[in-house]
């Protein structure tokens, strides 16, 4: 973790803060939505770092429809302006891992790919246990928007 992010992980303005009812795979779509207009209402950042954070929320909670089935999944995204990061994190009521995997995924597997995928788009990646099972937390250093990054 970041000086930067230990010094206020509690700090910043929050964005969006829901739970949401697993309804099968139509609910990556509805939260993605719910991202998406989150972003573009509440902070200015270039439409890559958007789809960025989209990719990021989008792994994180099919890796919670796969496995932790049937747990509501509770996210979180906190703006801390002052720094430029963008701070989420997916709570669900799955088991505790305390560590990311690795990069040993067999070449031919299908599935297995997600949180490398989260940890190379994010500067920061992390799970930790929470009240009720786990959070995968995340931080991004968003960039400096210029006027021509706005739609």
């Amino acid at each position: 973790m970041s000086t930067a992010l230990a010094a206020c992980p509690s700090g910043g303005r929050t964005l969006l803060d829901q739970e949401f009812r697993p309804a099968g795979p139509q609910l990556v779509r509805e939260i993605r939505k719910s991202v998406r207009g989150c972003l573009g209402r509440e902070v200015s950042v270039p439409d890559e770092s958007a789809d960025d954070v989209l990719v990021v929320v989008s792994e994180l909670v099919t890796n919670s429809l796969l496995h932790a089935t049937g747990s509501p999944i509770r996210l979180t995204l906190t703006l801390l302006e002052d720094l430029r990061i963008l701070s989420g994190s997916v709570h669900d009521c799955g088991a505790v891992a305390f560590e990311l995997p690795g990069s040993d995924v067999p070449a031919g597997a299908e599935n297995g790919r997600g949180l490398l995928v989260v940890a190379a788009l994010t500067s920061h990646c992390w799970i930790e246990p929470s009240r009720y099972g786990k959070a995968v937390r995340f931080a991004l250093a968003l960039p400096e928007c210029r006027s021509d990054d706005l739609p």
